[in-house]
């Protein structure tokens, strides 16, 4: 959860970034140079990078300062990063496998004969 937070702050500072602050013409190379959680709550998380920003105009590199970049996450931005995080910790361990894989194989022959059972039921007479 913590990596897919810090993926999406990231995002979202190099968004902010590029529109509103970098000049034109100018190429920046981002690095996060730490991060910190203010806030673990079910409904809410709170993230902090310290990100080092490095621009190359056509004069030669411009360093900025270390910029730290607070993100809060509520709502439907963290709904879908915690359904991500969920799906990954499924799929990636073998409750997916071990556990449901041998149920959906069982229901195969039920769904084959279903679709046979509505194909029947709805041909037109001859």
């Amino acid at each position: 959860m913590e990596k897919l937070i810090i993926r999406v702050a990231f995002r979202h500072f190099k968004k902010h970034f590029k529109k509103f602050t970098a000049q034109k013409g100018s190429k920046y190379d981002f690095e996060i140079q730490n991060t910190s959680f203010q806030l673990r709550h079910p409904k809410h998380w709170a993230a902090k990078l310290e990100i080092s920003i490095v621009g190359v105009d056509e004069c030669g590199d411009i360093t900025v300062p270390n910029k730290e970049y607070p993100e809060h996450f509520t709502g439907r931005e963290f709904l879908g990063i915690k359904t991500r995080a969920m799906a990954h910790v499924f799929l990636s361990t073998e409750q997916a496998t071990e556990y449901f894989l041998p149920f959906l194989v069982a229901l195969l022959p039920l769904a084959n004969l279903l679709r046979e059972l509505a194909q029947s039921l709805f041909r037109p007479p001859l």
